[in-house]
């Protein structure tokens, strides 16, 4: 054995991801020609030699990236920076990667991530729910199943989707100063960290880091104001439509770890308020059973102050019955059997997802099920 591999043995945190990269050093050598198996899904191949790959197992926790050539969408060739991605994810059996400074895609979209969904054993929860938010106005990543390869060698199915970045709000004719990415389980709007923003969100903006968009929301939420005043400070600093459309959403796929965690805020230039973008979707519905719709309100307390406005709270039963009327579980139900069937005979391929295929999508099944039943039971609790 390798003196590469003996390493890698010893490493409970490496990846099946790494695992792959480490036989393609020990066995595979140069790049082959012959093509690949999409398995019914679109495929993302990611080329590159022997030397960059070691390169690229060295930096599994810095997350440098190496230079590779990927190829999408049939034709489409595109010379990419490639890293490992996300945080949680980097300890998983199967890592996630990001693509950036990406030369020649049609759309001129030079960021993508390809997602691992280890959460998520059907890799279909974020997809359904994705379609959920943009129901009700708001702009969503695109997003896709793919078959993943490094090389030729089969990485299971990802999700190809979009970082919210600068240049996704550019894609959708926003203009933004500032985004705030939330992180930690932090960025429900607490007290405590009202003099220290950075540790609830990371910034991505121009030059210094500018919290002064999110320092107003905490003072208004936290100054003791009445309820009018309040009313009025929100209303000039956030879009309330757009904040109630994801809150609303959220609740209504249980995106237990949405309220405080895996969501963007971005101070839009044209209206002068914060937006709010949805990410990271690979755990919703997942605690259908534990949860109740109502357990939420509480996770973010800038929602829960605005749902004991008259107005707020209106918002944010209508969006509701928006996603009741339009998903009621029957059509979640149906959606999930085109998207199984859409993806089955590459996740039954899949060595991580697919042994456990079938339990998988049954579990889910039962989650939608479980979960509309409560969310309606909530609804008939909001007071408009």
């Amino acid at each position: 054995m390798s003196h590469v591999s003996s390493i890698c043995l010893r490493n409970s945190a490496f990846s099946l991801l790494v695992s792959v990269f480490i036989l393609m050093l020990t066995a595979c050598g140069d790049l082959r020609e012959s093509k690949v198996d999409g398995y019914g899904l679109p495929v993302v191949q990611i080329e590159m030699n022997s030397e960059t790959l070691g390169l690229l197992l060295g930096q599994v926790t810095s997350k440098r990236p190496v230079a590779a050539e990927v190829k999408m969408q049939g034709d489409v060739k595109m010379k990419c920076e490639v890293s490992f991605a996300g945080q949680s994810s980097l300890n998983d059996y199967r890592k996630s990667l990001n693509l950036r400074a990406c030369k020649n895609h049609p759309s001129e979209q030079t960021r993508f991530r390809l997602a691992a969904q280890n959460r998520d054993k059907t890799t279909n929860r974020a997809i359904l729910a994705y379609e959920m938010f943009a129901r009700t106005g708001m702009t969503v990543p695109t997003t896709e199943l793919v078959s993943a390869y490094v090389n030729h060698d089969f990485l299971g199915v990802y999700l190809l989707t979009e970082p919210i970045s600068s240049e996704y709000f550019h894609r959708r004719g926003i203009r933004v100063a500032d985004i705030y990415q939330s992180k930690f389980g932090n960025a429900g709007f607490r007290k405590e960290f009202s003099s220290n923003l950075s540790e609830a969100f990371d910034y991505e903006g121009d030059g210094k880091d500018n919290y002064a968009a999110l320092q107003g929301v905490y003072k208004t939420l936290w100054d003791n104001l009445s309820d009018e005043e309040f009313e009025r400070r929100i209303e000039m600093q956030i879009d309330v439509d757009n904040f109630m459309s994801y809150m609303a959403t959220a609740v209504y796929t249980a995106h237990w770890d949405g309220f405080d965690n895996n969501y963007f805020m971005a101070l839009d230039k044209t209206k002068r308020k914060l937006i709010v973008a949805p990410w990271d979707l690979d755990r919703v519905w997942e605690k259908a059973f534990e949860f109740n719709p109502a357990d939420f309100l509480s996770r973010n307390q800038l929602l829960f102050r605005m749902m004991t406005i008259s107005s707020f709270r209106k918002v944010f039963a209508s969006k509701l019955d928006l996603l009741l009327e339009n998903f009621p579980v029957e059509v979640q139900l149906s959606n999930l059997e085109m998207k199984k069937a859409h993806s089955q005979s590459a996740l039954a391929m899949d060595k991580v997802n697919g042994p456990d295929l079938e339990a998988s999508f049954d579990g889910f099944e039962e989650q939608i099920k479980v979960w509309n039943e409560k969310i309606r039971t909530f609804r008939n609790t909001i007071a408009e």
